[in-house]
């Protein structure tokens, strides 16, 4: 009847009005994320196909990647998702327990492996960023990761009914910004809040060696810290 087929009519409309909602609001979750992680690093390490690694800071400016200083964001095929990898040591390890764990990386390491081979240990968890990603890919430009400024990245967004391509691009932080975590910051987090922390936030600090645990890239990580107005020693 002329009701039901305008019923369904309705309802299609609806339903297709509610995928387009929700493909925009996780296109925006995307872009949010990948340009916060970018605008928070300040090199890239790696870069394949379906991943990216990056040197978020050197905290404490010994001119090499400590683990908990690195973050691995990967598209996760079989869950058709997007995570992130950082470290996230146990409350309860004692500074020198982290130490031992928290290796320094030449520059010239094969990062891919070493991120690689860390997702399998439980303090280097995977954070999912978004699903419903059916394809995406990474490149940087220039084109090699040593020298990249820019990383730019394709994914194919799929909902029930619908499906949509978006392309985005990051740029990393300026060099002369430097890698130190400033003392005091504040980011808005996906609900709206603000999260802010200063030098006096820090918890559990070691005077001995500079761990604590410190604000960076929109949340909290535990590794060394820095000198207030350069980079620590």
């Amino acid at each position: 009847s002329f009701a039901s087929s305008l019923l369904f009519s309705v309802a299609q409309a609806t339903a297709a009005r509610n995928d387009l909602r929700a493909l925009t609001v996780r296109q925006a979750v995307i872009e949010g994320r990948l340009s916060a992680a970018a605008r928070s690093s300040i090199k890239v390490l790696a870069v394949g196909n379906n991943y990216i690694v990056l040197w978020m800071a050197d905290a404490n400016g010994d001119g090499q990647v400590n683990i908990s200083e690195m973050r691995r964001i990967e598209w996760d095929s079989p869950q058709d998702q997007l995570v992130s990898y950082e470290a996230a040591f146990p409350g309860n390890w004692t500074p020198q327990q982290i130490q031992t764990v928290d290796i320094a990386y030449p520059l010239s390491s094969d990062f891919n492996q070493i991120t690689t081979t860390l997702k399998g240990q439980t303090w280097f968890p995977a954070t999912p960023w978004a699903t419903g990603i059916t394809a995406m890919s990474f490149s940087v430009n220039p084109a090699s990761a040593e020298s990249a400024t820019l990383i730019s990245y394709q994914a194919t967004l799929q909902t029930q009914a619908q499906s949509v391509l978006m392309v985005g691009a990051a740029a990393l932080r300026e060099p002369s910004s430097g890698g130190v975590i400033p003392a005091s910051t504040s980011s808005s987090s996906s609900d709206g809040t603000t999260n802010n922390a200063s030098s006096g936030d820090s918890q559990d600090a070691d005077s001995t060696n500079g761990y604590g645990w410190h604000w960076s890239g929109g949340g909290w990580y535990w590794g060394r810290g820095h000198n207030e107005g350069g980079k620590g020693s």
